[in-house]
Parts: structure tokens; C-alpha cells; sequence
């Protein structure tokens, strides 16, 4: 530093290669000056110093949107000053930091492990009290005060040796509250095992709660506090390892594992390696690697580069997903866009912005040539519209089939059916009685007989006249209610609604036993015809014409595939599957609403998450063997279709459909 007040590039140049062992060029010597000057690490003086520091200091302010933006992906509320605190109590835990304490805590453990090992069943059961209101209170408030001390264990373990806690607070990375303990004071610390102690204290409070209330448990009754010391022994600092010993994010594991490879800006540096080796692999740039290192830590390095890559990119566009189903819809969509686009697409458009700007460092060779094939067919491969199958789920089933459910509860007082009896429209099968059913016609025949009498009498006493408006409107409720109820009881009298075969018999029908509503009775199937019936995307409707040829394969693997031919295309969405072979909720693979409106609660609609499209297709070549109904797919021969436009077709299908355009 002191020969840069010489003030001249060739005299700072021949300063340092004739007064030290160093080598250097001009051109060295003038990177290291803007670094200087770009950092603010230079004393700006006269006038063209203090227009720089004018220009940074414009340069810094962020605009509104900006500012916003970083604000919802991560920002920090300091809310207390602990250092004095940490200072006045920390001998009051200063003996947590002897060998007895280890050494008691490891003992405690085994025994508390040894006493559960003779009641595990007792001891997992004990969680039921959690999922009360009660249990949710205690284990919400016994979650908070965990982590509360979570942080004052690296607070104590920093004072411990002599580090300053200037802050402790609350932070939120995309919205959700992570607490935090500032203890950067650490880097001054010449012990790597110091380091390690105040990175790893958090977890090891953790680890010592779990070891106290695995002890505790085994002494407390039953209730609240068995129940909460039960989740603190196992699923609290399981969690709590599974997060933060991750090293791929900035919490505790990540500078765990920085101090113990003593690799300080470990994520930064690994960062430059993989992108130095990944440019000098897929473009050939012969430039110099950011740091010399062994080659084995090199290689580590870049394994660790694209390991926090790969994780960072699942685990961002799972949050981007979350964002995306727990706003409101348009206010999702862009939160998610803002994720994919921050996280995901703005550090891939920085680096293909370099390979552009450092074009001309590009040395082509086999490495090129492979990266540039790969790279073209991956274009072609998504804009040339090569596939023409479109697959969807289907069933193929009787084209006359239905599924007798028992509308009331009632006895069985009649069976004319069995199990592959042929039935003509119109035979009855069963007739069911129910004495709640019966007990409503009496009372409606009653009010009906009452009502008629009053209007009668009224109509010879004038005093009454008056009331006979109401007393008409009582008859007329009733009588409505009497004729419902007839035909609820016509209704528990079941005929063939065509002809055809019963199957599925339930095997527990028999006279005199109960059914309870909506029980399933049996099937009756009509064996003269079948009919393939496939659910498809809308951005795939317009792809398969009528008379397209199609396949089945069955989800049963003994069965060959069956061929097909499209005969109908519904033009509207369909709002409700008739069948619920296909549904979610049965095994299917078609997404159904779980969370009905009220009015829709008891009845038997399976509605879908999605638009989609009923196709009916006619089967040839069918085996014969084949009974009542088949689950699988089908793939037809559709227009083609490139990846590219689908892709944008069920992006704005989305986007309108969230939307609310």
C-alpha cells in the first residue's frame, strides 16, 4: 500500500519487482487499484475523489421495487442487544462447558434410552395429546422456547470465549421466521475448535433438551407435559438436524463445515470453482483457476458447487410451489415467478450473459463441439414439434354399467338377485324397509288429514276465515313433503334400468340384514358392448381428432394391450367423473377435489383439480375373459406437438385459470 502513494504504474511496478520477491505486471497492478476504488478502500481526494464517491454513493440507493423485492426474499429485525446480558449471566453456565456436564449428559442418555427400550409402544403413543387444542398450545409454546434457547447457547458459547453478541433477532427468508444470533466475532478466534463449539452450541442444547426430556418422560404421568417431553426427545431435534446441519445453506451446518475444512466464504469460493471448471470444461476457457488449492480440495470444491446448486434448485422451486398454493391467486403467481425467476433463472441468464461478454476466450475444440451439439439438439428437441402421442388414463368398461347404492338406511325385506343372475329392465332385485321411513309417511299423512280438517271446519265458522290463507300454505307444505317422502320410499324398491348381468354382489346381503346409506349393493353390467373412456389436458384436446387410433395398456400386467379408436370428443370440461375409477382418492391418477362445499359434502361427486376433456373410444380385439371394468392408459396418436408450445400453452392455461381473467 505504502507504494502506491508513488503515484506512477511503472515506478510502483519496478518498486515491487526490485524490492521484493514478487512479480508483477501493469496490468496487475491496475485490477488491484479498481478493486481498491470500487470497495472504497482508497482515500478520495479533490475533485474527480469526491465525484466517485457521489457516484457510489447514488449507485447504492436502491429503487422502491428493488428494495421490495429483497425485502420479501430476506430481511432481519434486530430485537435485543444481548452482549451485556450474556456477559452478567454467563457464570451461571459456565459449568455447562466442563467435561462433568458432557460426560453426565452422555450417561443420562444411555440410561433414559435403556428405560424407554422396555415401553417403546407406550412411549410413541404418548403423542396422541399433541393433536388436542391444548397439546397444540403447550407443544407451539414449548417449540418457541427451545429455539429460544437454541440461540442463547450460541450466545453464551461466543461469551464463553471472549467473542461480542452485539445482536440477536428475528429473520425472514421468503416469509418464514427463522430466529438468529449474530456471532461473526467468531472468525477472530485463532482455535478451529472454538469455532466448531459456538457453530455446533445450538444443536447441542437441542441434543441436551431431548436427553433431559427422554430421562423426564420416563418419570412423568400421563398427559401434557408426558406428551411434550416425548416430541422434544425425538421429532424436535430431528428436525433441527435435519435443517441446520445442512451445509448447502447459511445455518449452522454451513459454517460448521466452513471452520472444520477452514475454508472461510466456503459457498463464494466453491461457487467460482464450478463455474471456472464448468466453462473450461463446456467452452474451453483457458482461464487461470480463481485460487491455488491441492487438487483434491479442488475437486471437492466443485463437487460441493454443484451439490448446493442441485439443492438450492429443488428446495427454491418447492418454496416457489408453496408460495404459489398458499397465496391468493394472482398474488401467488407473481411470488412465485419472482422465486423461479431470482433464484433459478437470474444466476443461469448471468452465466450464459459471461460465455457472451468472454466470447472471445472461447477455444474450440471436442469439448466445445459436444457442448454445442448438445446444446442444438436441446433447442431443436423443444421447438421441433416431434411428439405425437398423448397419453391419458382411462378405463374400459361396460358401455351400460352401473353401481346400486342404498339411498336410505333400511332392512332388507326382499332379494331377488345373485351373484351372475341375468336381470330384464324392469325385474325387481331388492326391496328395503325402513321404519324411520315409514314412521315420516304416518306423521306427513297426519298433518295432510289435520290440515284438510281445519280448512273444512273453518269454512263453517266465519271467525276462522281469516286463518284459512295459512292453513292452505301448511296443507300445501305438507303435501309437498308427503309426496317427497313417497317417492324416497319408491326409491328403496330397486328394478333393472336395463338388462343385462349383476355382479359384485355384496357378500353379506342376505333377508333381515341392515344396509346403511350409500352401501354399495352390487353392479349390473351389459355384457353387448364396451366402451374406452380416456380424460385428457386441455392443452391436449385439440391434438387428437375424431377416428384416431389409440392403445390401451392395462394397469393389471397380465393383460395384453387392447386397440382402440377415438368415436367422440366431448366439447365441454368435465365438471364431475361419473365413475370414480379414475379419481385420486380410489388409486386413480386424476387429481380430485378433497375440500367440497358444504352442499356437497354428503353427496358422491368427484370433481377435478384440473380441465379436462372426456374421450370416448371404441375397443377391438377384446379378450374374453374380461368381466366387469379395467384401470389403465391410453396413448393415442395425436397432431404433433412441440415441447415448447406445450409447455407455453399450460403455462397461460395456468395463468388464466389462477388469475381469474
Amino acid at each position: 500500500m505504502i507504494r502506491l502513494e508513488l503515484r506512477d504504474l511503472e515506478k510502483i511496478v519496478t518498486s515491487i519487482n526490485t524490492g521484493t520477491t514478487l512479480t508483477t505486471t501493469p496490468e496487475q497492478i491496475t485490477t488491484f487499484i479498481r478493486f481498491l476504488t470500487a470497495n472504497s478502500l482508497v482515500n478520495a481526494t479533490g475533485d474527480d475523489g469526491f465525484k466517485r464517491l457521489c457516484a457510489q454513493s447514488e449507485n447504492m440507493v436502491r429503487h422502491w421495487a428493488n428494495t421490495l423485492l429483497h425485502t420479501y426474499l430476506f430481511f432481519r429485525i434486530p430485537l435485543i442487544r444481548p452482549d451485556r446480558f450474556l456477559v452478567r449471566t454467563l457464570p451461571l453456565v459456565n459449568w455447562m462447558f466442563s467435561k462433568k456436564f458432557v460426560t453426565t449428559i452422555i450417561f443420562s442418555a444411555l440410561i433414559g434410552l435403556y428405560l424407554i427400550a422396555r415401553q417403546w409402544e407406550a412411549f410413541f403413543s404418548t403423542i396422541s395429546y399433541l393433536f388436542t387444542w391444548q397439546g397444540a398450545v403447550l407443544f407451539a409454546g414449548t417449540l418457541s422456547v427451545i429455539k429460544v434457547a437454541h440461540e442463547f447457547g450460541h450466545g453464551f458459547a461466543a461469551r464463553h470465549y471472549g467473542c461480542r453478541v452485539p445482536v440477536m433477532g428475528i429473520a425472514f427468508l421468503v416469509m418464514w421466521p427463522v430466529l438468529y444470533t449474530d456471532t461473526s466475532d467468531a472468525w477472530k478466534l485463532p482455535s478451529k475448535q472454538q469455532r466448531l463449539v459456538i457453530g455446533a452450541a445450538g444443536i447441542l442444547v437441542e441434543i441436551t433438551l431431548a436427553v433431559l426430556a427422554t430421562l423426564a418422560w420416563n418419570f412423568l404421568p400421563d398427559g401434557a407435559l408426558r406428551s411434550v417431553a416425548m416430541f422434544v426427545a425425538t421429532t424436535n431435534w430431528v428436525m433441527t438436524l435435519a435443517l441446520n446441519l445442512s451445509p448447502f445453506m447459511r445455518f449452522d451446518g454451513y459454517y460448521l463445515f466452513s471452520d472444520w475444512l477452514e475454508i472461510q466464504n466456503l459457498h463464494e469460493r466453491a461457487s467460482a470453482l464450478g463455474r471456472w471448471w464448468m466453462r473450461r470444461l463446456l467452452l474451453g476457457m483457458d482461464r487461470p483457476c480463481p485460487e491455488s488449492l491441492p487438487r483434491n480440495m479442488r475437486l471437492f470444491l466443485i463437487f460441493f458447487a454443484y451439490a448446493t446448486w442441485l439443492y438450492r434448485l429443488i428446495l427454491f422451486l418447492g418454496i416457489a410451489l408453496l408460495v404459489y398454493h398458499f397465496f391468493i391467486k394472482f398474488i401467488g403467481i407473481f411470488l412465485m415467478a419472482v422465486e423461479v425467476g431470482w433464484f433459478v433463472a437470474l444466476p443461469i441468464g448471468r452465466e450464459l450473459g459471461y460465455w457472451i461478454k468472454d466470447r472471445k476466450n472461447i477455444n474450440f475444440n471436442i469439448n466445445t463441439l459436444i457442448t454445442s451439439l448438445l446444446i442444438s439438439a436441446l433447442i431443436l428437441l423443444t421447438i421441433i414439434p416431434w411428439t405425437t402421442r398423448v397419453s391419458a388414463p382411462a378405463v374400459l368398461k361396460k358401455e351400460r354399467h352401473t353401481r346400486v347404492f342404498a339411498t336410505v338406511p333400511g332392512r332388507i325385506e326382499s332379494l331377488a338377485v345373485n351373484d351372475g343372475k341375468n336381470v330384464e329392465i324392469g325385474d325387481p332385485l331388492i326391496r328395503l324397509v325402513s321404519p324411520d321411513v315409514e314412521y315420516r309417511i304416518v306423521k306427513s299423512e297426519l298433518g295432510v288429514k289435520l290440515a284438510k280438517w281445519q280448512l273444512t271446519f273453518q269454512s263453517m265458522d266465519p271467525k276462522s276465515m281469516d286463518q284459512s290463507p295459512v292453513v292452505q300454505r301448511e296443507l300445501e307444505t305438507n303435501l309437498a313433503e308427503y309426496q317427497g317422502i313417497l317417492e324416497e320410499q319408491k326409491k328403496m324398491s330397486i328394478v333393472a334400468p336395463f338388462s343385462g348381468k349383476v355382479i359384485n354382489l355384496s357378500e353379506h346381503m342376505k333377508v333381515g340384514d341392515w344396509i346403511g346409506k350409500d352401501e354399495l349393493l352390487f353392479e349390473i353390467v351389459d355384457h353387448k358392448g364396451w366402451l374406452l373412456e380416456a380424460f385428457v389436458e386441455e392443452s391436449d384436446l385439440g391434438r387428437i381428432p375424431v377416428g384416431a387410433e389409440g392403445t390401451f395398456y392395462p394397469e393389471i400386467l397380465d393383460w395384453p394391450p387392447i386397440n382402440a379408436y377415438v368415436t367422440k370428443i366431448d366439447a365441454v370440461g368435465t365438471k364431475d367423473l361419473s365413475d370414480p375409477y379414475l379419481a385420486s382418492t380410489v388409486g386413480g391418477s386424476i387429481p380430485v377435489k378433497k375440500n367440497l362445499p358444504a352442499h356437497k359434502r354428503d353427496r358422491k361427486e368427484w370433481i377435478p383439480e384440473t380441465s379436462i376433456y372426456r374421450i370416448v373410444l371404441v375397443p377391438h380385439g377384446l379378450p374374453g375373459d374380461l368381466n366387469s371394468l379395467l384401470r389403465g392408459t391410453v396413448m393415442m396418436k395425436g397432431v404433433p406437438k412441440s415441447l415448447l408450445s406445450r409447455t407455453w400453452t399450460s403455462v397461460m392455461a395456468v395463468l388464466v385459470r389462477e388469475s381469474g381473467f
